[in-house]
């Protein structure tokens, strides 16, 4: 292929860690690749390699894609520029190709041999161009070509779109929640079935019970199904019944009349009554004790309770979302989980698989938290080596995602060097 003779490509793109990507991606291919991150510096470095190849971004501070495509067209009208951006305008990519680019490659890249084709279909349309044919001539075709591929693409995407909208399926490999919620990212086939799950059930009140071991983002799926249900505009009150004391747990959940025990000198209402109208998320909800699973029993059918030391009974309109990271039915058998509630939860089943089952989700991870964190403590880096990355996939990962968000944490603190890299003597993985 042209790759095998070194030919040389200049990336100017914003956003360092996607330039860094498609260097290691053409770099495979055999390609000799430059990289500036703006436009100003794209242009020096034109003039100073002269390329055979230009991928630029359309949307840059100050020169912008345009600006850079006209000004290379203009010394060198035979160069081929290949656009590569997350816009989907079809005007501005029209444009693009009137303007002198060759060939316009849409982000996310899912697939690297797309960009490298194209490159390749551009320095071989370059060579007939020279050989035999006019710029003008051959500019003309590819703008009509391409105006109706693009145009094709996009009906198509807009289709799909369209489509699984009426099927309530999630689109996008992340779903941001709003009001503050973090962000839950994912894309491998066991964790798109829970975020489907999650579509479909967030809409009803119904309960539901979610599984998993520890640090599998059992906390973020109920923000979720509450950040989509009817109850969003109502408060999500969470409780994480291994965390307080037992001799505390129920005044919390069903509140307090003044009096009732010492030190209740006011009385307070209890996570239940502020939930009210909206949603409550027991966590570890297999720390209760048999007296608490029993009245949390009688809220779930009857949707009342009283408070602590109080005569007057409640009624409340909560959705209850709960979840464990034991296995229930072996603490039925122990006697220490009552098998009633335990039916009442478990209306909806939500099993999270644990990030060793995930894998292919690692790399998408590693890049939230590095951009997390990296934001954090005030540094800037520009990729994840292969190698490393290699290392964490490699990993089983007992505490599952928590666990590599500390091990990314640690790495942003310790690293001195804007390539983040885990491949190195002495780093406490």
């Amino acid at each position: 292929m042209s790759g095998q003779n070194k030919s040389a490509i200049l990336i100017i793109d914003d956003e360092p860690f996607v330039a860094h990507a498609i260097a290691d991606a053409m770099e495979v291919n055999d390609y000799r690749c430059y990289i500036a991150d703006n436009g100003e510096k794209g242009l020096e470095l034109f003039g100073q390699w002269d390329p055979d190849v230009v991928l630029v971004d359309l949307r840059m501070p100050q020169l912008t894609g345009l600006e850079v495509i006209k000004s290379i067209k203009e010394r060198s009208p035979d160069t081929p520029q290949i656009v590569v951006s997350g816009t989907d305008d079809i005007t501005e990519a029209v444009e693009a190709l009137r303007c002198g680019a060759w060939d316009y490659v849409f982000k996310p890249i899912g697939n690297s041999m797309v960009l490298v084709h194209a490159v390749e279909r551009a320095l071989e349309q370059g060579r007939l161009i020279r050989e035999n044919r006019t710029y003008q001539e051959q500019l003309e075709e590819m703008v009509q070509q391409r105006t109706i591929e693009l145009k094709n693409a996009l009906a198509e995407v807009e289709r799909l779109k369209n489509q699984l909208q009426e099927e309530n399926i999630y689109l996008r490999e992340e779903i941001k929640l709003e009001h503050n919620f973090d962000t839950i990212i994912g894309t491998s086939e066991s964790f798109r079935k829970v975020l489907q799950q999650v579509e479909i059930i967030a809409p009803s009140d119904t309960t539901v019970l979610i599984r998993g071991e520890t640090g599998t983002g059992k906390e973020l799926i109920a923000r979720a199904i509450h950040s989509l249900s009817l109850r969003k505009n109502r408060p999500l009150v969470k409780v994480n019944c291994a965390a307080l004391p037992a001799n505390l747990i129920e005044s919390e959940l069903f509140g307090h009349e003044k009096g009732a025990f010492t030190g209740a000198v006011n009385q307070r209402k209890g996570r239940f009554e502020l939930a009210d109208g909206g949603t409550i998320f027991l966590d570890e909800i297999s720390e209760l004790s048999s007296e608490l699973q029993v009245k949390l029993l009688r809220v779930l059918q009857e949707s009342e309770f009283e408070r602590v030391g109080g005569v007057e009974t409640l009624k409340v309109n909560v959705r209850v979302i709960a979840a464990t990271n034991r296995d229930l039915d072996k603490a039925i058998k122990q006697r220490i989980f009552r098998e009633d509630l335990y039916y009442r939860l478990n209306v909806v089943p939500i099993e999270l698989p644990p990030l060793r089952e995930r894998k292919e989700d690692i790399p998408a991870l590693v890049n939230f938290f590095v951009q997390k964190f990296a934001k954090k403590v005030g540094k800037k880096f520009s990729h994840v080596p292969p190698a490393s990355l290699k290392i964490l996939e490699a990993l089983e990962w007992p505490g599952n995602i928590r666990e590599l968000e500390n091990v990314i944490e640690r790495a942003v603190i310790f690293s001195k060097e804007p390539i983040l890299n885990l491949h190195r003597p002495g780093f406490p993985l």
